[in-house]
């Protein structure tokens, strides 16, 4: 499977799951997915309807128990967007933003084994709740239903990732 495909199809999931959440989702990263190494950039993407929304990127502190903003990007306006039949999306990062965002070392939790987690999310801003995730790894048959892409593939409003 070419990148180009790899690509619309998982823009595809992403239609599908906006349709039913209707605000947007983040894409990247996916719960259980691990980065390599913790002072390792982790790529945040994702899309929702509106353009030129404000998406801010959270990690949880687990020292001060809150959220801590990471960056912040800026939802495509029409040079990035994804069209199917039901609606247009609006892609995060944007074509002219990497989206890779470092995760501090306050935000890492050692586990086992010499592994680390970090509960990320991403948010449109003035929101209190996170855009919904996926599980790590994802497949998706655009012969499926919404309701069945989301009951399979579907995880919550953060993720945890692991990272040596």
């Amino acid at each position: 499977m070419s990148h180009v495909t790899r690509n619309r199809s998982a823009w595809a999931v992403c239609a599908a799951i906006l349709a039913l959440c209707s605000t947007g989702c983040m894409m990247s990263p996916q719960n259980g997915q691990s980065i390599g190494r913790r002072s390792d950039k982790v790529l945040f993407a994702g899309a929702t309807l509106v353009p030129g929304q404000d998406i801010l990127i959270e990690a949880w502190n687990w020292t001060d128990g809150d959220w801590e903003k990471l960056a912040d990007v800026q939802t495509a306006k029409e040079i990035d967007k994804y069209t199917d039949q039901n609606a247009t999306w609006y892609r995060w990062p944007a074509v002219y933003n990497d989206g890779y965002v470092a995760i501090p070392a306050e935000c890492w939790q050692r586990i086992q084994g010499g592994l680390y987690v970090a509960k990320v999310r991403a948010r449109v801003d003035g929101d209190r709740d996170g855009l919904p995730t996926f599980k790590y790894p994802y497949s998706y048959s655009p012969w499926q239903s919404m309701e069945d892409v989301w009951m399979e593939h579907g995880y919550d409003d953060f993720v945890f990732v692991r990272a040596q």
